[in-house]
């Protein structure tokens, strides 16, 4: 039990950075992925490479390496790597609300 209270806490807080509410951002319940543009996305990069899955440089362009980073994230978190900020990361951060 208490190692899936760390794992969830670690999960949470890894999401809370990843769609920049550490950063002072909006939460924006949305799905990214390659092709995506804008603010969000380049906050995703820079708090991906805090956690040391780097994306490149943080442009605000969903690109491959982004969608790398997001999938090796989502390998060490043990979710489905298919290189997607979507519903599964968002029902994580939900969950904590």
């Amino acid at each position: 039990m208490k190692q899936i209270l760390k794992r969830m806490m670690v999960a949470f807080l890894v999401v809370m950075m990843l769609i920049g509410v550490a950063g002072g951002a909006t939460l924006q319940a949305a799905t990214y992925r390659n092709g995506s543009r804008g603010k969000v996305v380049r906050n995703l990069q820079q708090n991906l490479a805090f956690l040391g899955f780097s994306a490149g440089t943080a442009d605000g362009i969903y690109g491959k390496k982004t969608q790398n980073a997001v999938i090796r994230l989502q390998q060490a978190l043990h979710l489905n790597p298919n290189g997607i900020v979507d519903e599964e990361l968002n029902i994580i951060y939900f969950s904590f609300r």
